[in-house]
């Protein structure tokens, strides 16, 4: 017989979790310095989820074990030769290796992996390996001053990088990977509890402030035609979180006119635009919403995801051919090797996720994101890879093959994207707002489980969806299990899917 409710928010134990799905009060985040303006849903924290059997956990089990076998010092190699510290450590290949000019960016994305999958009941080993990382880059920024960088510079290249990007010279995308750097410390701090990460991201923000203060507006918006990754989302979020006003300030020297007037005027002149360059800039915009209450920055983020998922996108919710937007409503002409580079999904959900916050009633968000979460990135990854390699491209030619990267030879973006896509999959599962909880079906909880048995303990009525753009009303309304309050459950999910809430360590929710 199930437990009763009470039976279960009494007990907490492991194998009443299991049989009610939701089942202790999830950890309260911190509070940050402001809050989010124009939200109105918000998540449950990455401590209070735990998938259950499945595909999603197996993915994130394969990801995990490849963040157990990476090497740190590898990972800090280019990082420590940068201002003259020995290392003693093997380079790596790929997209990290001694002369790409993108060297550095993964670690970034290995902070992020690293304080998700610690926080959502990931092993202790993975805020230790983390910890160690941040404490080796705080000593390499240390040193910046003596390697003739300005202070507060934290790179795996010299800051002459930046030097060519501002000149408008020949370099590859400088801001990027301090963007994957800066969002990674960032993480460690909210979800890993690392008070040395938030110390280290502050002096790299004001070093970027340093470094745009100076220039002129023509200056700095000729700079931004180069890829600079989610600059704006991550000043912003620091912001949110310290209520620094030059935080804010800094993020907004990365607004750029060439792509955002376009869109505010609901225009689409995204043809031969670079996908993923784009995605971050907007999701930078709404984050730049929900901390000004701009309503200007929020139509370019709607206009945006519009445009690309009624124009731009492929069935499985993928978009780009050869990295690129092309003409509009042409998709069926786009088929090639080289479409729906795994990033832009990423970035995608990361873009839906905070639209959903703004206005929860459009069910059209959480049909895209769960159409792009289980049909491109649940298949990105290489079941067959006891570390969970990941492919850059997913086909859409019909034949097409995908490819897969490696342990220490390959890191491209869609490599570090992948490492987070796979050790996030709770964070939009559950949602609260008030006293009512809701569970969406984007969510990417296990298929396991008895046939028509509820994630609550209970069973439930199915209903069909809703057509895309209508709202989407409360379904099989019930009392909800998690604890975390006592109203109903509105519920958008039909299908039969399992996850459930436990008691966990204190975790923060990201936004």
């Amino acid at each position: 017989m199930s437990p009763s409710r009470r039976t279960v928010l009494r007990t907490g134990v492991a194998g009443a979790a299991v049989a009610a799905g939701i089942t202790a009060i999830p950890a309260a985040p911190a509070a940050a310095a402001l809050p989010d303006t124009g939200v109105s849903v918000y998540p449950f924290p990455l401590s209070a989820v735990t998938l259950l059997s499945g595909p999603f956990q197996a993915n994130m089990g394969r990801t995990h074990s490849y963040l157990s076998f990476l090497d740190a010092d590898r990972l800090l190699h280019m990082f420590r030769l940068n201002v003259g510290l020995p290392s003693s450590a093997a380079a790596m290949g790929g997209w990290e290796s001694p002369t790409t000019e993108l060297r550095g960016h993964s670690l970034g994305h290995v902070l992020t992996a690293l304080a998700q999958g610690y926080a959502n009941a990931g092993p202790a080993a993975f805020k230790t390996k983390g910890d160690y990382l941040v404490a080796e880059l705080a000593k390499c920024q240390d040193r910046a001053t003596t390697a003739g960088f300005n202070t507060g510079y934290l790179s795996a290249y010299p800051e002459s990088f930046i030097d060519r990007v501002e000149a408008r010279q020949s370099v590859w995308a400088p801001y990027y990977t301090l963007h994957k750097i800066m969002a990674g410390l960032l993480d460690m701090h909210l979800l890993a509890g690392n008070a040395q990460a938030l110390t280290v991201l502050t002096r790299m923000a004001a070093w970027v402030k340093f470094r745009n203060d100076r220039l002129t507006l023509t200056q700095r918006q000729n700079m931004l035609d180069t890829e600079f990754g989610g600059m704006n989302e991550t000043l912003t979020n620091l912001y949110q979180l310290t209520g620094d006003a030059n935080h804010l300030a800094t993020a907004q020297y990365f607004d750029h006119a060439e792509v955002f007037d376009p869109l505010a005027s609901n225009v689409d002149a995204l043809n031969n635009y670079h996908a993923n360059t784009q995605i971050p800039k907007v999701l930078g915009a709404i984050r730049e919403y929900h901390a000004t209450g701009t309503t200007r920055y929020r139509d370019i983020a709607v206009n945006f995801w519009d445009i690309v998922v009624g124009r731009h996108s492929y069935a499985i919710g993928g978009n780009s051919n050869g990295e690129y937007f092309k003409a509009p409503n042409r998709i069926a002409s786009e088929l090639s090797d080289t479409t729906c580079e795994c990033c832009n999904s990423y970035n995608m959900l990361k873009l839906t996720r905070q639209l959903f916050f703004t206005n929860p009633a459009r069910a059209d968000y959480m049909d895209y994101y769960e159409k792009a979460l289980y049909n491109h990135i649940l298949g990105a990854q290489d079941p067959s890879s006891s570390h969970g390699f990941h492919c850059y491209y997913v086909p859409m030619r019909p034949g097409g093959i995908k490819t897969y990267s490696n342990d220490y030879n390959n890191w491209t973006c869609c490599h570090g994207t992948g490492m987070e896509s796979n050790t996030k999959y709770v964070d939009s599962i559950y949602f609260h707002s008030g006293m009512t909880c809701t569970s969406t079906s984007s969510s990417p909880r296990c298929s396991s489980g008895p046939a028509g048995a509820s994630p609550y303990g209970r069973r439930r009525r199915t209903r069909r969806r809703p057509p895309p753009g209508s709202p989407s009303p409360a379904r099989g309304r019930s009392r909800c299990g998690c604890g975390f309050h006592r109203g109903p459950v509105a519920r958008r999910s039909g299908s039969t899917a399992w996850s459930r809430a436990s008691r966990s360590r204190p975790g923060r929710t990201r936004s």
